[in-house]
């Protein structure tokens, strides 16, 4: 397997929260090295071994996380670039900013007033990028029916560099319980589960729409 596949399905996996422990590396499942956040998914095929990748020793059933192939749309992943690039979405960095709520710092600071009127000084973890200083950048986009973050998009065309370049949209999204689902060259597969429209509504902005017929 090459590096720069190694290192998407590296990044893909340390995504994964703390109560999501067990996908914190990416794993072997029957033919294929799996890696996942939670809300994406990739897969690539083996090589003849294992890559130094071990088995999932929880249960799981990735076979159904993939939904049924209802397309066969040619991505124009150069395009995709483009429009990445044009809301600075060009490296995986580009995913983070300075925390607007603490300054970088990680901390905040407020004051604490008693039920006698005494005012407290207190300091704790900042709620906002719980102490990390850093937060993910807000923003959306549509890509065929569906509303996904970017970051998903960017490991998308990751893969598609790291490959022969030719992605095929295999099911567009959009329908309750759907996802996006890409194959990348003749090896990866990648699905994308899309934000709920309620919450794009509430928070995020939508930084722009990319068609694939």
């Amino acid at each position: 397997m090459k590096k720069e596949i190694k290192s998407v399905l590296t990044k893909l996996a340390g995504e994964a929260s703390e109560f999501r422990e067990c996908f914190k590396k990416p794993f072997v499942y029957g033919e294929w090295i799996v890696a996942t956040d939670g809300y994406s998914l990739i897969r690539v095929k083996k090589q003849g071994n294992n890559g130094g990748y071990s088995p999932l020793t929880k249960q799981l059933d990735i076979d159904h996380c993939f939904p049924s192939k209802t397309c066969n749309c040619l991505v124009d992943i150069g395009l995709l670039q483009e429009k990445l690039k044009s809301k600075n979405y060009t490296y995986w960095g580009d995913l983070l900013t300075v925390c607007e709520e603490c300054g970088g710092i990680g901390r905040v600071r407020g004051t604490y007033t008693d039920r006698l009127g005494n005012d407290y000084e207190i300091t704790g973890v900042c709620p906002i990028c719980g102490g990390y200083s850093f937060s993910e950048r807000k923003g959306v986009v549509k890509i065929a029916d569906a509303i996904v973050k970017p970051k998903y998009l960017l490991l998308l065309c990751e893969l598609a560099q790291a490959t022969d370049g030719r992605v095929l949209l295999l099911n567009r999204g959009g329908g309750e319980r759907q996802r996006l689902y890409f194959q990348i060259g003749e090896d990866i597969e990648m699905i994308i589960m899309q934000v709920h429209p309620s919450s794009v509504a509430r928070q995020e902005e939508l930084l722009f729409e990319f068609k694939i017929d």
